[in-house]
């Protein structure tokens, strides 16, 4: 899937390619979005992607898992590095229309903790990310 964002650093329009598939050149693949939702942005990843068609009208559907489950305190070192951190809600999935994507989001996981990521906006070559994270996680 191609998503079209605007860089909220020089409001340029750049694009992302994301992939969901169970097997993306031997292994699985399920690429991390963010999502707009009406609470805010949303860290999620893509499980499947579909089409609805309905009245000759099609609307493209993703199957996600969100990533908006609570994470406890923060480690000492997560906060003195300036790292986000997402924890996803297990057995969880959600529907959403794929207009809602904002944009593809790298994430690593946390080998410590299952189900954590670290959210890499330092690897975002426009800054756009690191901006939506700090939307997103200033409290």
């Amino acid at each position: 899937m191609k998503i079209i964002y605007e860089s909220k650093v020089d409001q340029k329009q750049y694009i992302n390619i994301l992939h969901c598939s169970p097997c993306f050149r031997g292994s699985k693949r399920q690429d991390c979005i963010i999502v707009q939702t009406t609470n805010g942005i949303l860290f999620s990843r893509l499980l499947l992607m579909f089409t609805i068609l309905l009245t000759n009208h099609s609307y493209p559907v993703c199957l996600v898992q969100p990533f908006d489950a609570p994470l406890g305190p923060q480690h000492v070192k997560d906060r003195e590095l300036g790292l986000n951190c997402v924890r996803a809600r297990r057995n969880v999935m959600e529907s959403i229309f794929a207009r809602t994507i904002i944009r593809g989001a790298p994430l690593v996981q946390d080998f410590k903790r299952a189900g954590d990521f670290f959210v890499m906006d330092i690897t975002d070559h426009t800054g756009d990310l690191f901006l939506c994270c700090l939307e997103s996680f200033t409290v």
